[in-house]
């Protein structure tokens, strides 16, 4: 508890391993090129899952 006020983080993680073919990971523009002033773009991307054995 801070000033009286409880203070919360609430972190999300999954709970099994993932069984899909593929998985959205969005292309966006890369963090060298990072501005206040710029507009952020996310185009989409599902790239095959590479599955480890």
């Amino acid at each position: 508890m801070i000033d009286g006020k409880l203070r919360r983080v609430w972190i999300y993680t999954q709970d099994r391993p993932f069984t899909g073919e593929k998985i959205y990971a969005p292309v966006r523009n890369p963090e060298y090129n990072e501005s206040n002033y710029r507009t952020t773009v996310s185009l989409p991307g599902w790239p095959p899952v590479k599955v480890k054995r």
